[in-house]
This record gives C-alpha cells, sequence and structure tokens, in this order.
C-alpha cells in the first residue's frame, strides 16, 4: 500500500533573476542603452483629430526623448500631488497616457487606471474605492463628453487634469525640487477587476512585480529590439504592463493605436514592419478576416 501525497509543492524557477527596479528605473535603463532608439510611435486613422488636440497624431519618442517628458511630466506633477497620492488616468490609448504613467512612477505616485468607457457612477466608485486625488482624462471620446462627467468628480477628487494641450504645458516646467527616491516595494498602480460579480475591485500592484511580471512574458515571445504593435487598452495591466514596461525591458518600441479597428492595425505593421503583435483571440480574427479585402506585407510578422 503506497502513502497518499502529504505536500503540495512546486519549486521556484530561478533560472532568470528578479527584476529589483522600479517602472521609473526601467525607462531610465532603456534610456542610457539605447537612447535613440524609438521607444513609442502613436498610431491613429488617417484624418482623425488628435484626442488631446495635439499638432498631429503620428508623434514618435526616442528612449531619451520619452525619459525627459516623463521626468517633466513628474515634476510638474509633484507640484500638485505628494509622492504617495493616488491619480486616476481616465483615457484611451494616447501617448499622454504613458508619459503620466512614467512620470508618475518617477514622482512616487501611484496610477489608478479606469476604463474610457465607465459611466458617472462607475467612474465614482472606482475614484472613491482608491481614495484618488486626483483625475487625469481626456475630454472626448467615441461621442463621450468625458469632460463633462469628470466635471462631476469635483466632490470626490482634488484636482482634476484634462490631457488637451498636456504636452505643451510640460515643455515650460521648471523643475522645483530633486525627484523623490522610490522603491521597489512600493506601490505603483491599482488595477480594477471587471466587475462581473459584483462592484469592480482595485488590486494594489508594486513596481517590482509589475516590472518582472513584463520582463519574463516578453522573455518568453521576444528578443532585444522587437517592433510590438499593440491595441491593448493602457487601463489593463496587458497595456501599461505588460506591453508598455515589456518593451521597456528589451529595448523594443511600442506602436500604439488610439483604437482597435482592423485596416489600421493592418497598415501600421506593415508600415513600420512590427515583428511582434499583441491581442486577444476577438482581436486577432479581425486582423484574419479583414486580409481578403486588401493586400497587406506582413512578412515581418515573427510572433
Amino acid at each position: 500500500m503506497t502513502t497518499g501525497l502529504q505536500t503540495s509543492y512546486w519549486p521556484a524557477d530561478q533560472s532568470s533573476p528578479i527584476w529589483d527596479m522600479t517602472v521609473g528605473d526601467v525607462l531610465r535603463r532603456a534610456a542610457v542603452l539605447a537612447g535613440e532608439r524609438e521607444a513609442l510611435v502613436e498610431v491613429a486613422p488617417d484624418g482623425a483629430p488628435s484626442l488631446t488636440a495635439a499638432a498631429s497624431t503620428d508623434r514618435r519618442w526616442t528612449y531619451r526623448q520619452l525619459l525627459d517628458e516623463a521626468e517633466a511630466c513628474a515634476h510638474w506633477l509633484l507640484a500638485r500631488f505628494a509622492p504617495g497620492e493616488h491619480v486616476c488616468i481616465w483615457a484611451p490609448n494616447v501617448p499622454e497616457w504613458i508619459v503620466v504613467q512614467y512620470g508618475a512612477a518617477l514622482a512616487g505616485l501611484v496610477v489608478v487606471t479606469a476604463n474610457p468607457a465607465l459611466k458617472e457612477a462607475e467612474l465614482r466608485h472606482v475614484l472613491k474605492q482608491s481614495r484618488a486625488s486626483g483625475l487625469i482624462h481626456v475630454d472626448q471620446f467615441r461621442g463621450y463628453d468625458m469632460a463633462q462627467t469628470a466635471r462631476r468628480m469635483d466632490d470626490v477628487v482634488r484636482e482634476r487634469i484634462s490631457l488637451t494641450g498636456f504636452m505643451d504645458r510640460l515643455k515650460i516646467v521648471e523643475p522645483v525640487r530633486d525627484l523623490p527616491p522610490v522603491a521597489p516595494d512600493a506601490p505603483v498602480q491599482i488595477q480594477f477587476t471587471s466587475g462581473t460579480t459584483g462592484l469592480p475591485k482595485g488590486a494594489l500592484l508594486h513596481h517590482r512585480g509589475m516590472v518582472t511580471n513584463a520582463a519574463f512574458l516578453v522573455d518568453r515571445s521576444g528578443h532585444l529590439n522587437e517592433i510590438w504593435v499593440s491595441p491593448l487598452p493602457l487601463f489593463h495591466t496587458a497595456g501599461s504592463g505588460l506591453c508598455v514596461l515589456g518593451c521597456a525591458t528589451r529595448l523594443s518600441t511600442l506602436v500604439l493605436p488610439c483604437l482597435f479597428e482592423p485596416r489600421l492595425m493592418l497598415s501600421a505593421i506593415e508600415r513600420e514592419r512590427a515583428t511582434v503583435v499583441g491581442g486577444v483571440p476577438t482581436m486577432l480574427v479581425a486582423l484574419l478576416e479583414a486580409l481578403p479585402e486588401g493586400r497587406s506585407d506582413l512578412s515581418s510578422l515573427r510572433v
């Protein structure tokens, strides 16, 4: 007679080291190792107006430029918030989202992510549950007057900041003090569940966990200097975590469509010579179904 198992245990895989650094450290490292490499490429439909009133919708940043603007953003935020406070980003996939994500991390702030489709009561719940001190938002998206809804949150948050013209404001920022020290185990984001079994619940994430998770994912799927096209929403960990930070850990370029539209995606893949494309199965099926509509050169894709 054999004895039953007494312990259920899977030993930790230690083949790759933990990335014991902050989100800001990751961007600083990329700027040192590959400062002139493109970090971020904006993609929007032809003729579509900028969601942030930027001069164009095809902007590009090197890692050096992205770090410079993230540091300016950090100083701008510190003039309004104290390290440790929570600020909510309520916006679709605009480059300003990533600048604020890095800027908040460098400032020691915690980013609360919010789906731009949230209605007033849903947004209010996220802000109150997360104890957000600020709300950063676009004014309009897909016919939704987000600015009007944001104004109704003045009784919940201390600061309300529109992303309209945001990058122009950063150009005149004067550093008022040194950026604060931030520890890898400090909180960096609050991500909310979808709320399918009740009200959405916020999960508190720390720098070390987000960075390591992203690095381990790209170790499985990519190499150095990839070109990623990803429409995954930045308010989700797949977008702001795995894609944004994953690209930075491996000195890769993130090509960011402002929304998922198959022809826009296929055009971006072909034009940027993408090597990696991200998406959930329904997105990938939509891309395959759109292929017969025209010729697309996807020969650069590897994953």
